[in-house]
């Protein structure tokens, strides 16, 4: 696991060095797919894994999650709206990945608070309401047959009536 932070800063070094002609380069249509899937397969793996990484128990991802509906719902509609208001991206510093940072922090923070706004007064109402309406119930195990019902076994758990004769 040590080489994931080094493997992720070479990935975020190759995207920077690709700039803005990162949509439009063979690369991606190519091998950039195919790497997105094997990463994207690789990190449903280790979530499903039995011994989780710490990552994934991390309390700020738990955060997300939990809201992650709601954040997928809004996050587009506040990123038009907040482009729309903001207009075309500017140069700060020469360069527009100041700009661009700032914006996307900022659709973060609002998608983020939508999300919380939404959860609280909408999906908690609507998720005790299916708990009221659609309890769970629990099945319960069928109880095991008699002890008389049995035939006898011996140490091995065969049955000393067949001994001798095939199983057939």
């Amino acid at each position: 696991m040590k080489a994931a932070p080094l493997a992720l800063l070479v990935l975020v070094g190759c995207l920077a060095a690709m700039g803005s002609r990162l949509e439009s380069s063979p690369l991606i249509y190519t091998v950039g797919f195919s790497v997105v899937a094997v990463v994207a397969v690789g990190l449903v793996y280790a979530a499903c894994a039995t011994d989780r990484h710490a990552v994934f128990s991390n309390r700020y991802l738990v955060f997300l999650g939990k809201y992650s509906y709601a954040l997928y719902v809004f996050h587009p509609i506040i990123r038009v709206a907040a482009a729309r208001a903001f207009g075309e991206p500017r140069l700060l510093f020469g360069s527009q990945i100041p700009w661009q940072l700032g914006f996307s922090a900022a659709c973060l923070c609002a998608s983020i608070a939508a999300a919380l706004l939404s959860w609280h007064l909408i999906e908690k109402r609507f998720l005790a309401l299916k708990d009221a309406l659609f309890p769970t119930r629990v099945p319960t195990p069928a109880p095991p047959p008699p002890a008389a019902a049995l035939p006898p076994r011996d140490a091995f758990g065969a049955d000393p009536a067949r001994r001798g004769r095939p199983i057939i």
